[in-house]
């Protein structure tokens, strides 16, 4: 029962690898939108990043701060 219940969830390894790579994808190619906020932005950025730690790819700190700094849009 338990199992099912969290294949339903989760799914399959399959189905999560996907995932995985539709938000690494996502991550790499992240720039901020001309009509967003910064706030807007960060939470973009952060429900990515999120995503990718549940599914155990994890990015330190610092690779996240400079994925900011470069998405941001030049003066």
């Amino acid at each position: 029962m338990w199992d099912k219940l969290k294949l339903i969830y989760e799914g399959t390894s399959k189905v999560k690898e996907i995932k995985a790579n539709i938000l690494v994808h996502e991550y790499e190619m992240f720039k901020m939108s001309p009509v967003e906020t910064i706030s807007d932005m960060f939470a973009r950025l952060s429900n990515i990043t999120n995503g990718l730690k549940a599914l155990g790819k994890n990015y330190m700190d610092t690779e996240i701060v400079h994925k900011v700094l470069r998405s941001l849009p030049q003066a």
